[in-house]
């Protein structure tokens, strides 16, 4: 064997040793001419001889035989002492190390899981956020609401599906895209047709520096491409805004109506105007004037409507505060040709928290001189002030107060509402109403509504990757970890729609040796522990099926050595890296003398 032909079975095509210079180095390159240099402090004789595949040779002997002795060494020694330290300490490996060495990304969720995990702890993001709300009707059908977010909370998704005697099925799909300060710019709504999501309808914005919105844009999904339907367009100054609100007409947009809304200089509510266009010029639609009292407190609001071709009679609300700005009394007046009739009154009491423990309105009977009971609201709170009951009452046509709605709400110890109840009185008894409406406002002012008498609302915590806009928007499954494991290992996965799935464990022969999912699921992120005690060592594959879509992805069981077998490999290893250290010595022996 020639010694060029040796050197290229070790991968190693090139030797090279730079001479007439005090500090020589070494050169080596693989078969990809990839290099590898060396420094040698001395002066050196040489001699040379050629390859063709990556240039000249020039070493002397001595040199670079000890260079490949020593380079030899260490590579076969760093190499044992791998396999030795995974036979002696086998579990005792550090999860960090096996995954370094072990699982590569294999897929661009995994480099998204890494670099949110650095996204995670550089904000050390740790709040509640709404997950889901789950919806009874007084049919028996329920509605799920599922919610995604991004890292800074920023709902991404909302997915609604509804159940009835037929199962669970998906209803709408929402997608939020926002700007760098959080502000919404895009809400897109898709609707399920039994297979795929489908666009329905998009809500744009468009902002100036300050946040505010410039351009409200609202397009349907029409022909395979977003169509026009209308806008809404806002300009600012100090003291004023205006608002024009636009209709496509299919090739050009077509003034809808217009409002002004003016603002004194404590950013006071003034004025407002709404005037439609009539083809040729703008005409009135209603106005409104505010005013205030010393304490910035709206004391009154007078406003008017339209009416053929002049201002219709205005109608004024006066309000009345307590010492703690609470209004405590509002009335309602209507002009009758040059004076005012009184018509309805608001009376509300409030408890030494400030919080308001009821409401009364009633109507003016002229002709009786009386006050006649309209309706009566009273409130109850928990000692953390959260109203946890809300009884309406109506009086009208009997002249005392009778049952009519109730409200009930309960929280969490974090006081985070959880369920809210709409019933109806239904004499003698109170009954699951056919209606309700839930509004809420988290701590960044978005808004959170919902419909139905029974929801049920579950919260969540931000600090994985698991809220990541893009992976909640279609199906995923995660590479397990650890792997290798033994004998338990995780399995993660994303549903965007409900549906049934199937999580399926094969061996190499495509035999199934386990079962994990096999059920319908809701749209969301799943978790779950894998465990095979009884399997033996080798490579298996899960795959993941719901409805068109299926993925596999390949997991390694690597159960630890019996005592024994540690001893005759550790044996085997030592014998077989002493030999190859002698073969070394003997092979380029000639050399040395």
């Amino acid at each position: 064997m020639k010694f060029t032909d040796y050197i290229m079975k070790l991968r190693l095509t090139n030797f090279t040793n730079i001479s007439n210079n005090k500090n020589n180095y070494i050169q080596i390159d693989d078969y990809k001419c990839e290099h590898l240099s060396i420094g040698v402090r001395s002066n050196i004789n040489t001699f040379s001889f050629s390859t063709d595949k990556c240039g000249t040779i020039v070493y002397k002997k001595q040199l670079i035989l000890l260079f490949l002795i020593v380079f030899v060494l260490v590579a076969t020694s760093d190499v044992f002492s791998q396999q030795q330290n995974s036979i002696l300490l086998g579990e005792k490996y550090s999860e960090e190390y096996r995954e370094s060495r072990l699982q590569k990304p294999e897929d661009e969720f995994f480099q998204k899981f890494i670099a949110n995990k650095i996204l995670n702890k550089k904000f050390d993001i740790t709040a509640d956020v709404l997950d889901s709300v789950f919806v009874t009707n007084s049919d028996g059908s329920f509605l799920n609401h599922k919610f995604t977010y991004d890292l800074v909370e920023n709902r991404v998704t909302q997915i609604s599906a509804k159940k009835d005697t037929s199962g669970w099925e998906n209803i709408t799909r929402e997608n939020f895209i926002y700007n760098s300060n959080s502000s919404l710019k895009s809400a897109t709504t898709e609707t399920w047709d039994g297979s795929d999501w489908v666009n329905v309808s998009r809500d744009s914005y468009t902002r100036n520096d300050s946040n505010k919105i410039l351009l409200y844009l609202y397009e349907i999904w029409q022909d395979a491409k977003w169509t026009n339907q209308s806008k809404y367009t806002n300009t600012y100054s100090a003291e004023e805004k205006l608002f024009i609100s636009s209709k496509w007409d299919g090739t050009n947009w077509i003034d809808n109506s217009r409002s002004t809304t003016t603002y004194d200089e404590n950013g006071n509510k003034v004025s407002h105007l709404t005037e439609r266009w009539n083809d040729s010029n703008w005409v009135g639609y209603w106005r409104e004037y505010y005013s205030y009292n010393a304490n910035a407190n709206m004391d009154s609001l007078t406003y008017q409507f339209w009416s053929v071709d002049k201002w219709g009679a205005p109608s004024l609300y006066t309000m009345a505060y307590d010492a703690n700005g609470n209004e405590i009394l509002r009335l309602f007046y209507k002009k009758n040709d040059s004076s005012w009739a009184i018509s309805t009154r608001d009376t509300s009491i409030y408890n030494s928290d400030g919080n308001k423990i009821s409401q009364i309105k009633e109507q003016w009977q002229d002709n009786a001189s009386t006050w006649l009971k309209l309706t009566k609201n009273t409130y109850t709170y928990n000692s953390n002030g959260n109203i946890i009951l809300h009884l309406i009452e109506t009086g009208q046509n009997t002249g005392h107060w009778n049952n009519w709605n109730q409200l009930t709400y309960t929280y969490n110890t974090e006081g985070y509402i959880i369920s809210y109840l709409n019933k109806k009185w239904n004499d003698p008894s109170w009954e699951l109403n056919t209606w309700g409406y839930l509004r809420l406002d988290d701590p960044l002012e978005r808004e959170f509504s919902f419909s139905g008498p029974k929801i049920e609302l579950s919260y969540k915590t931000i600090t994985d990757i698991e809220e990541d806009s893009q992976i909640a928007r279609n199906f995923q499954l995660l590479q397990n970890y650890p792997n290798p494991f033994n004998p338990t290992t995780t399995i993660s996965y994303v549903l965007p729609n409900s549906g049934f799935v199937q999580l399926k464990v094969y061996d190499m022969l495509g035999s199934e040796v386990a079962v994990l999912v096999n059920k319908e699921q809701l749209p969301g992120n799943y978790k779950l522990e894998f465990n095979a005690p009884n399997l033996s060592s080798g490579i298996y594959f899960y795959k993941l099926q719901s409805g068109n879509f299926n993925m596999t992805k390949k997991l390694i069981l690597l159960k630890k050595l019996k005592q024994k077998r540690r001893k005759v490999v550790f044996v085997c290893n030592i014998f077989l890296f002493n030999y190859l250290k002698i073969s070394i010595l003997h092979l380029f022996s000639p050399f040395l003398f």
